[in-house]
């Protein structure tokens, strides 16, 4: 298994943080999809931890979430430790202006 769907499931923080622990030390996933899962900063969060520890995933689907700037600025910070992570989806989520930089 490469990828793993877990859009539309209404995962919310909690299933999110609970998925994102176990991959932080994956090393077969290499595609994310948690779109549409009411994912907000707390999920963000738990997303950003995972992924400044996983080195394979390189693609992230996040679009349709209720993430706000900061939880898009935790993400953004987490990848400057991430260097597996090629591609970032985050349409249609709260991201203002401070998150878009």
């Amino acid at each position: 298994v490469k990828s793993l769907q877990l859009g539309g499931n209404s995962l919310g923080n909690m299933k999110t943080m609970i998925y994102t622990k176990l991959l932080s030390s994956n090393t077969t996933i290499t595609e994310l999809a948690l779109a549409d899962n009411q994912i907000t900063r707390f999920g963000a969060k738990a997303i950003a931890d995972m992924l400044e520890s996983n080195s394979t995933l390189t693609c992230l689907v996040m679009h349709g979430n209720p993430v706000d700037d900061d939880g898009i600025v935790l993400i953004a910070q987490a990848l400057k430790k991430n260097h597996s992570l090629i591609d970032l989806k985050l349409t249609r989520t709260r991201t203002g202006d401070q998150g878009a930089e």
